[in-house]
C-alpha cells in the first residue's frame, strides 16, 4: 500500500492546482482592476492622474514593451520578457523582482498605463517607485479596452468657454497620438 500512496502523491504532485494573479477585483485608490462582462481582467485608472509621457528609472524599458504587447495587463521579468497575462500567478516564494504593467482608459476617455513592482497576486501598489503615464497601447486584443487616436487630451479652454478636449478646435491640445 505505501507504493500506491507514493505513486499517488507523485502523480498529483505534477498537476499545477487553479491560482491566478488576479482573483478578486483589486484597487488602489480609485484605479481598480476587476473583471469586464466577458470575463477578462482589465485595468479601469483614475481619471488624470497623470500626464507623463514617459518613464524613468527602472521602467523605461519595461514600459516599452508592455505599450507594444495587446494584453492589458501583463507581469514581466527582470528581462522585460513577458511571464504572463492576468492569469499568471505571482510565486508565493522568494517570487524575485516581478513587475506589473497595466494599461487601460478612464471614464472620461483618457489612457493610462502604469507599472510596478509587486511581490504577491492581487496586488495593484500604484504608489512611491510606480510609473504612470498617459499612454495608451496601439492594439489590444483582450476586450478591456479600445486604444483611439489621443492617447491623451487636456483641455486649455478659458473659463466659460464650451470647447471639448476632444474638439478640433484652438483650445484643445492633442498630447500623444498613436495613428
Amino acid at each position: 500500500m505505501p507504493r500506491l500512496q507514493l505513486g499517488l502523491f507523485i502523480f498529483l504532485s505534477c498537476f499545477h492546482f487553479a491560482h491566478a494573479a488576479f482573483t478578486i477585483p483589486t484597487d488602489s485608490n480609485t484605479d481598480v482592476v476587476q473583471q469586464n462582462a466577458k470575463r477578462q481582467w482589465c485595468y479601469y485608472p483614475a481619471v488624470v492622474q497623470t500626464q507623463a509621457v514617459s518613464c524613468t528609472g527602472d521602467f523605461i524599458a519595461v514600459s516599452l514593451v508592455h505599450l507594444n504587447t495587446t494584453i492589458a495587463i501583463g507581469y514581466y521579468a527582470p528581462d522585460n520578457t513577458r511571464y504572463g497575462g492576468a492569469e499568471w500567478a505571482v510565486p508565493q516564494v522568494n517570487p524575485g523582482r516581478v513587475t506589473l504593467c497595466v494599461s487601460g482608459q478612464a471614464g472620461d476617455g483618457t489612457y493610462q498605463s502604469a507599472c510596478m513592482f509587486v511581490t504577491a497576486d492581487n496586488s495593484l501598489p500604484l504608489y512611491g517607485s510606480a510609473c504612470l503615464i498617459a499612454i495608451a497601447q496601439k492594439n489590444v486584443t483582450d476586450g478591456c479596452y479600445v486604444p483611439g487616436e489621443l492617447a491623451f487630451t487636456t483641455s486649455t479652454a478659458l473659463p466659460g468657454s464650451t470647447a471639448h478636449p476632444n474638439s478640433n478646435s484652438d483650445s484643445a491640445m492633442s498630447i500623444s497620438k498613436f495613428q
